[in-house]
């Protein structure tokens, strides 16, 4: 992901338009929550999409993101907390 950003920061200036970085969570934990979302802003990151941030993680990473002034963009994986709303059908 270094490279990444890298390659992001020196294009950046060119851009018009808002860059929302795709990532998995685990990722961003290896890298650390504070440190991750400082160096995605330095290389001008604008948002984050994460699919499978787990629910109970949806704070600690929207509080650094909003520290760093990025966009915490959904979905996040909730799943878990659906509740069947129609029975399902027998087979």
């Amino acid at each position: 992901m270094d490279g990444m950003l890298a390659m992001l920061k020196e294009v950046k200036p060119e851009l018009s338009c808002p860059v929302v970085l795709f990532s998995y969570f685990n990722p961003i934990v290896r890298w650390g929550l504070a440190d991750f979302t400082a160096a995605a802003k330095e290389a001008g990151v604008d948002g984050l999409i994460v699919p499978n941030l787990p629910y109970a993680a949806t704070y600690d990473l929207r509080s650094e993101a909003m520290k760093n002034n990025l966009e915490l963009v959904g979905p996040f994986a909730i799943h878990q907390f659906f509740i069947p709303i129609l029975p399902l059908p027998s087979r």
